[in-house]
């Protein structure tokens, strides 16, 4: 115990030498290789109630996303997305986040941030619909609740709309006397989604590259996340501020990004089309 106290002390007093002991030879203090992306979970079906939803863990950052469908009249301008995410870091899931300060500036950066990536993701056919001349729209609202935060909001967040957006169902509309519009209770519709953005970030710390930071490296390094789709189109490359990164070192990142892609796809596709919970883990 009074060993793990000193390391405890020393970690807080002087953090970047903490880590410079464990990078010099090529580990962090969780066990992994820099280059190691911690263990992922993906789960859909979490809430029952939403018309879709998913629970993804990646290392101790765990997310629940969901999803809820709303009739409106279609937009005139047929380009407008019909998907609005809102983003959730309470101060229950990590006390960097202040009770004070609501909603903390890293929420609003992730809801702008993630509105933009996935504005043109999923097609609007399903979406539109006429009923007796009338054009509406389904809007799908995504909320993203941070329940534990240990680093890499952005990968987790991402991933856990991916998986929603598989998992929605949406039911037949039909419009009864005086306008009232309802659903049945069935729901055989589903998404058609265009692509697939799948992001990878990294941390600069001390001239080495670390996949996947978790909190404490995100604190102490220079972070970028890169995204590409599975069409090898780059989505979002993401880098403010810090130190600069040379051609080789970025060059190697968006390899992994692309392997990082193939790898989250497989595990999507494994995702069961009619059983509404499912578990699946990326090591």
């Amino acid at each position: 115990t009074g060993v793990r106290g000193c390391m405890e002390a020393f970690k807080k007093i002087y953090p970047t030498e903490f880590y410079k002991r464990f990078l010099l030879h090529q580990v962090r203090p969780d066990g992994r290789p820099l280059n190691k992306v911690r263990k992922t979970t993906i789960s859909i079906g979490a809430v029952h109630s939403a018309h879709g939803s998913s629970f993804v863990k990646l290392g101790n950052t765990s997310v629940l996303c969901g999803i809820e469908g709303q009739i409106g009249l279609s937009p005139e301008d047929q380009s407008k997305s019909r998907l609005a995410v809102n983003v959730e870091l309470l101060p229950l899931c990590s006390p960097l986040f202040n009770r004070k300060k609501q909603p903390p500036e890293e929420a609003q950066i992730l809801t702008q941030l993630l509105n933009g990536l996935t504005k043109n993701i999923i097609s609007t056919k399903n979406l539109d619909i006429e009923i007796d001349g009338n054009k509406l729209s389904w809007y799908l609202y995504v909320d993203v609740y941070f329940l534990s935060f240990d680093g890499n909001a952005f990968d987790a967040s991402l991933i856990s709309i991916l998986a929603s957006l598989k998992d929605v169902r949406l039911p037949k509309i039909s419009m009864g006397e005086g306008g009232i519009i309802t659903a049945s209770q069935e729901r055989p519709y589903t998404l058609e989604i265009l692509h697939y953005p799948v992001p990878l970030t990294f941390g600069i710390l001390e001239d080495h590259l670390l996949f996947d930071p978790t909190a404490e490296e995100e604190l102490l390094s220079t972070n970028i996340t890169i995204v590409y789709n599975e069409k090898g189109d780059l989505c979002l490359m993401l880098k403010p501020g810090g130190v600069p990164i040379d051609e080789d070192r970025l060059r190697n990142c968006m390899e992994a990004t692309k392997h990082r892609v193939k790898q989250v796809l497989a595990i999507l596709n494994q995702l069961p089309k009619e059983e509404k919970l499912s578990l699946i883990h990326i090591s």
